[in-house]
């Protein structure tokens, strides 16, 4: 099969020695801000802000939630929902804390790409992104920020690094407390 490049008849038999394909015109860069400080407070608060909704999961007695839940013999044959309440009622609680830490990281993202902004970043990453908390995770805008202001100014790498250890150790701590509670 032969393909046409430029004015020039190309196949795998005959190769494409001695044929020149124009390559597209090298994008100038922008010389590197080592000058601007990337560490603002609010990156901070977002990448920490996860920490404080890991003691909230030793709130709940979730041996004791399991085991009544197995336990049909404990239930009140007049409510048989009534241990389920109060299990309810902590998780939306719960749930609540999660949903006003999202909010307030996302406010603090803002915050963030506000202060970078003024500080001369051109296009900072930005802080809708911290909207996927609500989905996946916060760390979508904390990556994708640190790439832009790696690009820009060559530094900025070590609150995704942060991020990284903050999600290890909620991840560890998750882990090592569910297998004490099912052991």
């Amino acid at each position: 099969m032969a393909a046409v490049v430029g004015r020039h008849r190309v196949d795998g038999a005959r190769g494409t020695r001695g044929i020149r394909i124009p390559q597209a015109p090298a994008v100038p860069t922008a010389p590197l801000r080592t000058d601007i400080q990337t560490n603002t407070v609010w990156i901070w608060l977002v990448v920490l802000l996860p920490l404080v909704t890991l003691p909230t999961i030793f709130l709940i007695d979730w041996r004791g939630y399991l085991e009544s839940s197995m336990d049909m013999s404990s239930l009140d044959t007049a409510n048989p929902m009534l241990p389920s309440i109060g299990m309810t009622l902590a998780s939306l609680a719960l749930s609540i804390v999660g949903y006003v830490v999202v909010g307030i990281g996302i406010l603090c993202a803002w915050l963030d790409w506000r202060e970078l902004k003024r500080r001369g970043i051109q296009k900072p990453f930005h802080w809708a992104w911290a909207f996927l908390a609500l989905v996946i995770t916060n760390g979508v805008y904390v990556i994708g920020r640190g790439v832009i202001l790696r690009r820009q100014t060559g530094k900025g790498l070590v609150p995704v690094w942060v991020w990284i250890a903050v999600t290890l150790l909620s991840l560890i701590v998750g882990v090592v407390y569910a297998s004490m509670i099912m052991g």
